[in-house]
């Protein structure tokens, strides 16, 4: 198994928890509608900015050194089924949009071990926090956005810029396993 830089900073939720471990231990875990795979991830970090959990849910670099923006998901149950709604959020900005996602990196860099979480995911120890936010700055100019949800869990929005075939994944969970929980 692969050891993940970022791991010393743990993922209150299970979900997240058990996402984190496959993205960096897992290859062909995640699968788009185009039955493509999710790239392997080297270092996953939690992109969260307060208690509750808001902000990016989990910032990643794949093995060919690209930054991938990831919101996970179970869904909400409608019915029978389990819905991933982005819509509109307090801010006025859809979830996942260009907008929220700059909203969201600008909370997360105000955090005061945000210059050491940066430092693990790029493996950039010794880096200035100045140079770390600039490498930070240069990955999100070329970043990936992707959603990630459990098979069935239908994901819907508008304004977010995201290609639903390409950039929604599924994963699948061995059924008995509970991930509606915090650790």
């Amino acid at each position: 198994m692969h050891k993940d830089a970022g791991r010393q900073w743990r993922s209150d939720d299970r979900l997240e928890a058990y996402v984190r471990d496959r993205l960096v231990n897992y290859p062909r875990f995640f699968k788009n509608h185009m039955f493509d795979d999710l790239p392997l991830m080297q270092a996953t970090i939690p992109g969260q900015f307060n208690e509750s959990g808001h902000g990016i849910d989990i910032l990643a670099l794949d093995t060919r050194r690209t930054l991938w923006i990831l919101e996970v998901s179970r869904g909400s149950r409608i019915g029978a089924a389990s819905v991933k709604h982005l819509g509109l959020r307090k801010d006025g900005n859809s979830q996942m949009s260009p907008a929220w996602r700059l909203q969201k990196q600008n909370s997360f860099l105000k955090l005061p071990d945000a210059t050491a979480k940066l430092m693990a995911l790029f493996d950039a120890q010794g880096t200035s926090e100045d140079g770390i936010r600039e490498l930070f700055e240069r990955k999100l100019e070329n970043h990936r956005v992707a959603v990630l949800v459990p098979e069935g869990c239908h994901v819907e929005g508008l304004n977010t810029e995201l290609s639903f075939g390409q950039d929604v994944y599924t994963f699948f969970v061995t059924p008995g396993v509970r991930l509606h929980t915090r650790n």
